[in-house]
């Protein structure tokens, strides 16, 4: 996740109605109008950002009617001008793809109700993944409901023959036996050794999927 101290300035008709610090798309505090308040945010944002080695993202919002922090967040998390949080209790980040032109998109909200596709306006599309709000594309659990979904509504431009690279790694344990000067002599010995010793079959694996691409 990418680090952010933000100052968030909310603005009515060109006069300030308030601030807001942000660590990480986390709220940790606002401010009154007074000077003295302003100067102590300013103070504690540049301390943070100094500690997380980034510099301060000042944004201006400007507000119709209400102040409704909340809504302020999702349009700025949804923008991508405010780093969404990792974690929290009222949003949750929903991944859409569409089942007619296939066009994906997600955004951070307190529902992850269905929608309406913004490309061909296929309506009531239901998100495939609801996860954290600091979740992308590349989540394991995002990966797997989309995978679900591409074979559920497959893309007849994306449908076809694949060349995957993947990394098998095993666990194995195999008990050398060396002749050293002493203990930890004899587990470098042994480390050695093992590059020319064939190790059993592991019964447990693991795989990763390196690069990818469509055959020709």
């Amino acid at each position: 996740m990418k680090q952010q101290v933000a100052l968030v300035r909310s603005m009515k008709a060109g006069d300030l109605l308030c601030r807001a610090l942000y660590v990480n798309g986390e709220l940790i505090e606002t401010d009154g109008l007074d000077y003295t308040s302003e100067v102590k945010l300013d103070k504690r944002a540049d301390r943070l950002a100094k500690a997380l080695d980034v510099t301060v993202s000042k944004i201006q919002v400007d507000v119709e009617g209400e102040l409704d922090w909340g809504e302020i967040e999702i349009g700025l998390y949804n923008e991508g001008t405010l780093e969404s949080p990792e974690k929290s209790e009222r949003l949750m980040r929903g991944f859409y793809r569409c089942p007619s032109c296939y066009a994906q998109w997600s955004l951070v909200d307190d529902l992850n109700a269905a929608m309406d596709c913004m490309n061909c306006s296929h309506e009531h599309v239901e998100p495939f993944s609801s996860a954290d709000p600091g979740a992308n594309d590349e989540d394991p659990m995002v990966k797997r409901a989309l995978a679900q979904h591409e074979r559920q509504y497959p893309s007849p431009m994306e449908q076809g023959i694949y060349e995957v690279e993947v990394t098998r790694s095993a666990p194995s344990t195999l008990t050398i036996e060396v002749e050293s000067a002493g203990p930890f002599s004899a587990q470098e010995d042994a480390i050695n050794k093992a590059y020319n010793t064939e190790f059993p079959s592991g019964s447990d694996a693991f795989y990763d999927v390196g690069s990818y691409g469509k055959g020709e």
